[in-house]
């Protein structure tokens, strides 16, 4: 088995648009949000300490409104992929790294930049890292599927203005 391959052939499925949204928002609603429960159950102390420091990098971009919805983004991913780390499970973290390597051509096609996207994607953000550190695995599961779900609703609602 080479893990290698088998990144390869996601990122060409994700890079080439093979997979429609929803069925890469629906595989993502899943994975991602079983791994925030798993982080929520497993996470340590410097765990919470590294998504804090992420939170506020994160947070940095968000103050500076527009200008930096794309470094905000690349935070946003961070965080996704310090939480699988966190979950503990290789194999989530290697398949979310895979997805979240390649995701950027859906979110530059699809995901416009705006001023409520930032807002609401940054709120969510804060409260999926509490509810890791509070330890509450249902809410960091319930969040992060909501998350998700909901920044695949605008990406539909792009492509749906743009037919």
């Amino acid at each position: 088995p080479n893990s290698e391959l088998i990144a390869e052939n996601l990122g060409m499925l994700i890079r080439t648009q093979s997979v429609s949204l929803e069925h890469l928002a629906e595989f993502r609603e899943g994975i991602e949000g079983t791994v925030a429960g798993l982080a929520a159950e497993r996470a340590t102390l410097p765990d919470i300490g590294i998504l804090k420091k992420l939170l506020a990098e994160a947070k940095h971009h968000y103050d500076r409104g527009i200008e930096g919805w794309h470094e905000f983004i690349k935070m946003d991913e961070k965080v996704h992929l310090e939480i699988a780390n966190i979950a503990g499970n290789a194999l989530y973290s290697f398949v979310l790294h895979s997805i979240h390597l390649n995701i950027h051509r859906y979110f530059s096609k699809y995901l416009k930049p705006g001023k409520n996207e930032m807002e609401e994607n940054y709120q969510d953000l804060v409260e999926i890292v509490a509810a890791i550190e509070k330890r509450d695995s249902e809410s960091a599961t319930r969040l992060v599927r909501d998350h998700v779900n909901r920044f695949n609703r605008h990406m539909e609602n792009s492509v749906s203005e743009a037919a």
